[in-house]
């Protein structure tokens, strides 16, 4: 490469870093290592809707079935389990270099009557069936798993009236996390909920619970908050109340993942309701113990809420509403400001090299981008002394979260 050209690439690197690309919302979250998803509805990808699932592909790296997991459709009977319509989401999902979540083990509402009758005994030996046979038909495929859904009473109360409460008692919720980690030690297990996400009765109930789980060595890897919200809560202390509450949560050593985020518009305009998503986000960005933000649909006529409620990123086109480009400014800034400068590391391109100065801790992961932030290659989990060719790209070495781009990597 001679003078010029590298003066021309670098300059075009300083650009890159001044003026947002034109990249979608997965290429900055893979940079900061944010799991960034979305809730499918399964019919796009049974009937191969292609403009849904380009989408899709382009703009998340991690999806969740919104509801062919739930018992009802997967169990049936307890001899008749059919995963055909979450097996072509995951399949999808994985075909895309995606992360799955898994939704729901347990839960109050759409279980089959084998699964929520019966005693104390017989109730827990069903529990323990369903949550080892869904969870060993996806052991290796789904990074999270919702074990337990919707615990928590939401009218001033404890724990919600169900089948599992009612019977078994409270500690139905430690019985099926334990079950779960048996399943698959290496899964992360969540316990999800809703209107939980400011510190209020019903979250500090959550909290009291986990506490008590974590305490006494309750395999339980990380908390939920679905907020579902409405875009007339935007107020000045929006950040500070949410982030106040993942706080806590945080302290006790579990992961946050923002499970469901829908922003209802109602009266407000739309940019009032990016605004709200973007909170939301700001606080995922700033807490290193939140690791997921998923939107909890499509385009607005995919919504639970009803199509009227305009409550997603995109319209009913597919097109990108105001609060998509809120979310690719924050996470573009984000990518930004993760960015590590390593003064000096110059290697030679298709040429082989070793004890490269990175891997002071003895692990990472290497990763090569072209000049327009492409990833072209990667090498997982590569050690110290490893030994791997260069093309005449930049490098982004990857340690966790920690992200260092040299761009002196020339011939």
């Amino acid at each position: 490469m001679t003078s010029s050209t590298k003066v021309i690439a670098l300059l075009l690197i300083l650009f890159s870093l001044i003026f947002p690309q034109n990249e979608p919302l997965r290429y900055y979250a893979d940079q900061i290592g944010l799991n960034i998803g979305v809730a499918i509805k399964e019919d796009y990808i049974l009937n191969n809707n292609q403009t849904h699932n380009n989408l899709v592909k382009r703009e998340f790296n991690t999806i969740v079935c919104e509801n062919s997991m739930k018992a009802e459709n997967v169990a049936p009977s307890r001899n008749g389990y059919n995963f055909s319509v979450p097996d072509r989401v995951v399949e999808f999902g994985l075909d895309n270099n995606m992360q799955v979540r898994g939704h729901t083990l347990v839960w109050f509402s759409q279980n089959p009557q084998w699964l929520s009758q019966g005693t104390r005994e017989t109730l827990l030996a069903a529990m323990k069936y369903h949550i080892e046979t869904v969870m060993n038909h996806y052991k290796g495929k789904i990074f999270q798993w919702d074990v337990v859904n919707e615990p928590f009473d939401n009218d001033g109360g404890e724990y919600r009236d169900s089948p599992w409460y009612d019977i078994i008692g409270e500690d139905y919720i430690d019985s099926a996390f334990t079950y779960a980690h048996r399943v698959d030690p290496d899964c992360k297990l969540f316990l999800n909920d809703y209107n939980n996400s400011y510190i209020t009765h019903k979250s500090t109930v959550m909290y009291d619970k986990v506490k008590k789980m974590v305490e006494n060595g309750i395999p339980i890897d990380g908390v939920g908050f679905q907020c579902h919200e409405r875009s007339e809560k935007k107020a000045p202390d929006l950040y500070d109340k949410v982030r106040s509450n993942f706080e806590r949560f945080a302290d006790l050593g579990l992961e946050i993942a923002i499970t469901e985020i829908d922003i209802r518009q109602w009266d407000s305009t739309l940019a009032v309701q990016g605004a709200v998503y973007g909170t939301f986000m700001q606080v995922a960005l700033d807490m290193p113990a939140v690791t997921t933000y998923m939107i909890w649909g499509v385009r607005d006529q995919d919504s639970w809420t009803g199509a009227d409620q305009n409550a997603l990123l995109f319209d009913n086109d597919f097109d990108p509403k105001p609060a998509y480009d809120t979310l690719k400014t924050l996470l573009f800034k984000k990518q930004q400001a993760t960015d590590v400068r390593i003064p000096y590391a110059i290697f030679n391109a298709g040429k082989k090299y070793s004890n490269h100065p990175l891997n002071g801790n003895g692990f990472g992961r290497v990763e090569l981008f072209d000049l327009r932030g492409v990833r072209i290659n990667r090498s997982d989990y590569v050690r110290k002394n490893y030994t791997m060719s260069l093309a005449d790209n930049i490098l982004i070495y990857r340690n966790g979260k920690e992200i260092s781009r040299i761009i002196s990597c020339w011939k």
